[in-house]
């Protein structure tokens, strides 16, 4: 009898050191698995705030872009208004005319200086053909195809 309850103590003894390292696993099987589900956690959370990261600098890029083609944009914009205002103005009015229509105002006096380099600044009126030049006969619609397909 003291044998039997000895064995039982004994087996009750086994039977809670196994129960504690039942225990003890299963602890430990656990705080594994928390931890490996923080560690993927923190992967999902890290990778979605690169993926900010790049969207954001590639907005901020794009922004630069646009700045700097806008600027661009204006100061032809600029140009293009002093130009504007150039070719309303009276000056450019005169110039042109003086060029293309031999204008000149009351007391002035046009005076043509040929280049003795450059034969074909010898007449300054743009109107005027010479005789001898290709500038009077001019090739009819037909043969200027002909010449444009053919190379000739």
């Amino acid at each position: 009898m003291f044998i039997n309850i000895i064995n039982k103590n004994v087996c009750q003894v086994i039977k809670g050191m196994i129960l504690k390292k039942e225990i003890k696993t299963k602890k430990i099987i656990i705080n594994l698995l928390i931890t490996i589900l923080g560690v993927i956690l923190l992967i999902g959370v890290f990778i979605g705030i690169y993926k900010n990261y790049k969207k954001q600098s590639k907005i901020n890029q794009e922004i630069e872009d646009i700045e700097s083609e806008i600027s661009a944009i204006d100061q032809k914009n600029n140009e293009l208004k002093e130009m504007i205002d150039y070719l309303n103005s009276d000056e450019f009015v005169l110039e042109r005319a003086r060029l293309n229509l031999n204008f000149k105002r009351e007391g002035e006096e046009v005076v043509v200086i040929p280049d003795k380099n450059n034969k074909k600044n010898e007449e300054k009126t743009p109107y005027s053909i010479k005789p001898g030049t290709n500038q009077a006969k001019e090739d009819s619609n037909p043969i200027k195809w002909f010449k444009y397909f053919f190379k000739i």
